[in-house]
């Protein structure tokens, strides 16, 4: 009996002993929880400071560390979404939203997120299904809001895509015939009464103006995009003019471009020809480059350039070829409600032109800024104002030539403002008004011009 109690005894001991050793490390672990929340906040805030300053990669690697330390934890997961997308990272970023949706079922928000990143990765299958849980969820989201942002979403995804807009309208022209503001001119002290044609005459007219962009992308993955783009602007107008009564132009043009996170690049090569009055046409062709630059959400920089060659029907002096080169700045902002939106541009270029004859070749400058204003969903206004100066090689005609007069200096002021109703997301109706002033130090060239337009614009 007494070995019986004293086996008791000792097997009480031992787990005694056993409960005591064991406790000691679940305490100090419970005292070691508030550091491990402190390293995980350093770690977190570091992470989401390599994000702001671009470094994408190093905050996609550090995100991951921490997600192996808490792979529930909703604002690892977060960040590791954002810094994958940032970093090009289309399916690392697709799993951590989709662990980050199973961590916040009812977050609305933040399912429309992953029915978009379904869709750009091409999975419209699991878009539709997630868009289905949405609508249940959420009823303020209609079925019928539902399958056009799904088809808006799957199209902009597509590796085809194409946009295009169809205008037509009346048009209300000052100075049809660019006419000069007197018949009487001064050349080289010599005056000159000119025929009546050469008087301005207003004129009323109808505009027709198409065009469609197209874009095809080389493989699901790749930045580079195969290019293409038409155009059509035709107007006439309703009286008997010496010239400009008719006006007709259209484009082709066809090239590559280069898609990156925070760039694009546009390279093509244009062909145009236009006929501006009866007996008059000209036809251009060459290479056109667009870059653009994101330096913030906020603010992109834009640059243009152009070189073509210009062959003339019967003003064949004019005949040559011309350039242009431009630097922009791009500002973005947003309004209080979700449907105002505001861009400013900023900027100019330089024009030249080498021609067969040199009083029709030229050297310049333009100066430009336009604001672009979505004050609601239905209304924008985009006021515009340019200046622009050429000075031509010789003298505007042989008699000022002759007679010593200077090379010829053109000035333009431009200004205007379009005014856009949308009554829908592809119908709309356009109101513009544009002023030009050219003052010449050839009196030939002295003329001032309004036009009014208003028409409807169909774009898809």
């Amino acid at each position: 009996m007494k070995h019986i109690l004293h086996a008791t005894f000792l097997l009480t001991a031992l787990l005694l002993a056993l409960c005591f050793a064991f406790s000691g490390p679940v305490s100090a672990g419970t005292a070691n929880a508030p550091a491990l929340a402190v390293a995980l906040g350093q770690g977190l805030a570091q992470a989401q400071t390599l994000l702001d300053q671009g470094k994408a990669e190093e905050a996609y690697a550090l995100y991951m560390r921490l997600l192996r330390q808490e792979p529930g934890d909703a604002a690892i997961n977060a960040g590791l979404y954002r810094a994958a997308l940032a970093a090009g990272r289309a399916n690392q970023a697709l799993a951590a939203l989709e662990r980050l949706v199973d961590l916040r079922p009812d977050d609305g928000p933040l399912r429309l997120e992953l029915v978009r990143l379904y869709s750009r990765v091409g999975d419209s299958a699991n878009a539709r299904q997630e868009l289905t849980l949405v609508r249940q969820r959420h009823p303020g989201l209609n079925p019928e809001q539902a399958e056009t942002f799904l088809r808006d979403l799957e199209r902009k995804n597509s590796r085809f895509q194409y946009a295009g807009r169809l205008s037509a309208g009346v048009v209300y022209d000052s100075n049809a015939n660019a006419g000069l503001h007197s018949r009487a001119v001064n050349l080289g002290g010599l005056d000159l009464l000119l025929d009546s044609e050469a008087g301005r005459k207003e004129a009323w007219g109808e505009y027709l103006n198409a065009a469609v962009n197209g874009a095809y992308r080389v493989s699901p993955s790749s930045s580079w995009w195969l290019v293409g783009d038409a155009a059509f602007y035709g107007k006439v107008y309703n009286r008997d003019l010496p010239s400009n009564q008719t006006f007709g132009w259209g484009r082709l043009a066809v090239g590559a471009r280069r898609v990156g996170p925070d760039s694009m690049l546009d390279l093509r090569v244009k062909a145009e020809h236009a006929v501006y009055d009866p007996y008059e046409a000209v036809t251009l062709a060459g290479p056109e480059l667009t870059f653009a630059y994101a330096l913030a959400d906020w603010l992109q920089l834009v640059s243009q350039g152009g070189l073509e060659r210009r062959d003339y029907i019967t003003e064949t002096g004019r005949d040559g070829l011309y350039w242009q080169a431009g630097e922009y700045l791009r500002f973005l902002w947003n309004g209080a409600d979700k449907e105002q939106s505001y861009s400013l541009l900023l900027g100019g270029r330089l024009l030249g032109s080498g021609t067969d004859r040199q009083s029709y070749g030229y050297d310049g400058w333009e100066a430009l800024a336009r604001l672009n204003l979505r004050l609601t969903e239905h209304l924008e206004l985009t006021p515009f104002g340019a200046y622009r100066q050429l000075l031509y090689h010789e003298p505007a005609t042989r008699l000022e030539k002759v007679l010593g007069e200077e090379n010829r200096l053109d000035r333009a002021w431009q200004t205007g403002l379009f005014v856009t109703w949308h009554w829908t997301k592809n119908l709309a109706t356009d109101l513009g008004w544009q002023y030009l002033h050219n003052d010449s130090t050839s009196p030939l060239y002295r003329y001032e011009q309004h036009m009014v337009n208003m028409g409807l614009t169909w774009s898809f």
